[in-house]
């Protein structure tokens, strides 16, 4: 289920531009313990990896302004994508968004206004835009951390391969059946750094087509696409929702 929140700032405060860690942790404040200790601790697992599975957005601020180090967020509307294959993490942030009355960063506090529920996705093809830079991580590298670009062979072969690991974690079962993906016009590729805590990431915001399996497409839209989705990266939309609520129905 992928949710689109609906938030207000009512005063002025400022957050740092490399908010993500920030704001990873004020979505997992807002769930109950048992849920939130299980993703912290286990997660769900296929051989030696765990997952997650879930994903957000970059916040949507109205009327901003960055400078330097720094987002400045003014009175005005606020928008916070997030999205899980786990319907039971979804219901319990809602429950806790809705009990917090909205998000509270120590800078500032952003108030609950709305909460909108995106519908199933129904067929063999989905055609997403990047709203956050989709993260290809290299299992092995030299350097502590480093990372696939779209010029690779790999880097669409690893978001297959991770995908139908989150598939096999997710379902208990291997995925078995079609699955292609490709990026939707190579002109139309931006690379963006962003850093969580002390890491660095190179990511890449683009349109992306997948054809396959109606399950590991939904799986693809709400756990999102790349490495270290949990930390704010890969989160995908489709091109008819990135700026309404068309697909989406009110549920708060």
């Amino acid at each position: 289920m992928k949710l689109k929140i609906i938030l207000q700032a009512k005063e002025f405060f400022a957050l740092p531009i490399n908010y993500n860690h920030m704001l990873q942790n004020k979505i997992l404040e807002l769930l109950n313990k048992k849920n939130s200790n299980f993703l912290h601790n286990e997660g769900y697992k296929v051989k030696w990896k765990s997952f997650k599975l879930f994903n957000f957005s970059s916040l949507e601020v109205e009327k901003k302004k960055i400078c330097k180090n720094k987002i400045f967020v003014y009175p005005g509307k606020v928008i916070l994508g997030i999205s899980s294959a786990d319907e039971n993490f979804i219901f319990d942030f809602i429950d806790g968004i809705i009990t917090n009355k909205g998000i509270d960063f120590k800078e500032g506090k952003l108030d609950l206004v709305s909460i909108f529920s995106s519908k199933e996705l129904n067929g063999n093809k989905l055609v997403v835009f990047a709203k956050t830079p989709i993260v290809v991580t290299k299992p092995y590298s030299e350097k502590a951390i480093d990372f696939f670009t779209p010029r690779d062979a790999e880097y669409l072969a690893s978001i297959e391969k991770n995908l139908k690991d989150k598939y096999e974690a997710f379902y208990n079962k291997k995925y078995d059946k079609e699955l292609e993906i490709e990026i939707m016009d190579e002109s139309k590729v931006y690379k963006k750094i962003r850093k969580y805590k002390k890491w660095v990431y190179e990511g890449y915001i683009m349109g992306v087509i997948l054809n396959g399996n109606n399950d590991i497409l939904n799986l693809a839209y709400k756990t999102g696409l790349g490495s270290k989705n949990a930390q704010g990266f890969g989160f995908v939309e489709t091109f008819s929702s990135l700026n309404s609520l068309k697909n989406y129905i009110k549920v708060v």
